[in-house]
C-alpha cells in the first residue's frame, strides 16, 4: 500500500496538479508538509545525557534521501565552551567533509541544520544553519565540544525525500 500512495504521489506530481498532502494509515509519521516533500519520521540518535566530548555519530544511508533535518536540543552548558553541530557527507573513498554546521553555540536552546537543494542557503548561525546541497547516500552528524565539560544535550534528524 505504501507504494501505492508514493506512486500515486509522483504521477500526480509529474502532472503539475496541485498541492497533495498524504497520511499514510500503514505508517504514522510519514507524511508530506508541501507540494514537493516527504518526510521520515523523526529518529533520535543521541538521547538527552551528559557528554564531556565531541560526539561522532555513526554512518547513516539514506539511498533516496535528498536532504536533512537535524535537531539537537541544548539544555545544560558548561560556562566558557562551545559546541558545534555538523552534517558530513561520506565520498567512496571513505572522507567526510562538511555539508552545513552552526556557528558555535555557548548557551542552552535548539539548534537546527537543515540541508535541502530546494532551500535557499543561510549563513551559519548560533541557533543553526540552512544549506541548499543535496544528501549524500552516506552520511553522519559530528557534534564538537570545544573543551572537556559538561554539556547536556539530544539530537534527532529527519530524512526528507522528493
Amino acid at each position: 500500500m505504501k507504494k501505492l500512495y508514493i506512486g500515486l504521489l509522483a504521477l500526480l506530481l509529474s502532472y503539475n496538479v496541485g498541492a497533495v498532502v498524504i497520511q499514510q494509515e500503514s505508517s504514522p509519521g510519514v507524511y508530506s508538509t508541501n507540494l514537493h516533500t516527504l518526510y521520515e519520521p523523526q529518529v533520535t540518535f543521541l538521547a538527552s545525557a551528559v557528554r564531556t566530548a565531541t560526539q561522532t555519530g555513526a554512518d547513516q544511508t539514506s539511498v533516496d534521501g535528498v536532504g536533512i533535518i537535524v535537531f539537537c536540543n541544548v539544555t545544560a552548558v558548561p560556562t566558557v565552551e562551545t559546541l558545534i553541530v555538523s552534517v558530513q557527507r561520506k565520498d567512496h573513498a571513505g572522507n567526510y567533509t562538511n555539508i552545513a554546521a552552526n556557528s558555535a553555540q555557548a548557551a542552552a536552546g535548539l539548534i537546527t541544520i537543515v540541508v535541502s537543494p530546494q532551500l535557499t542557503a543561510v549563513a551559519a548561525g548560533v541557533t543553526g544553519h540552512t544549506a541548499n546541497n543535496y544528501l549524500s547516500s552516506t552520511w553522519r552528524t559530528l557534534v564538537t565540544h570545544s573543551g572537556g565539560g559538561n554539556w547536556t544535550y539530544s539530537c534527532s534528524s529527519q530524512v526528507m525525500y522528493k
